[in-house]
């Protein structure tokens, strides 16, 4: 599948410790997606946003150096886990919104708003911003 090595290639733009954490769980959520045959502007969406964060990536890999994605850093580690709670909630309301179950879908918004205050709680602690996904 094309698109399967377009991602491939774009998680290399990452860098290497980032990869190393995130690159099959990236992989397999972006060929899940895929799979839902989404139309050519998703999978632009997508491609545009694995740049931005690879972008954003290096920028806080050059700014924490040896600390980059430390595991010594508890808020690190809860910014990395809320990530990925708010991405799981994000293909929920997804899959809710496609099964026309908007109770549900409603739901899993404002369990995305309630993540994606915490995450901005955490990343201020770490002087870190950040734009929701």
């Amino acid at each position: 599948m094309v698109l399967r090595r377009v991602f491939q290639l774009l998680l290399c733009l990452y860098p290497t410790e980032y990869r190393r954490l995130f690159a099959a769980e990236m992989l397999a959520v972006l060929e899940e997606r895929a799979g839902e045959r989404r139309g050519n502007r998703w999978a632009l969406a997508e491609i545009a946003a694995l740049l931005a964060g690879a972008g954003a990536e290096w920028a806080s890999r050059l700014r924490d150096g040896d600390d980059y994605l430390s595991n010594d850093s508890e808020a690190a580690d809860d910014a990395v886990e809320t990530r990925k709670l708010i991405q799981l909630t994000v293909n929920c309301m997804d899959y809710a919104i496609a099964h026309h179950d908007f109770v549900r879908a409603r739901f899993y918004s404002a369990v995305h708003d309630k993540l994606g205050e915490k995450l901005r709680r955490l990343l201020e602690t770490r002087g870190e911003h950040t734009e929701m996904p």
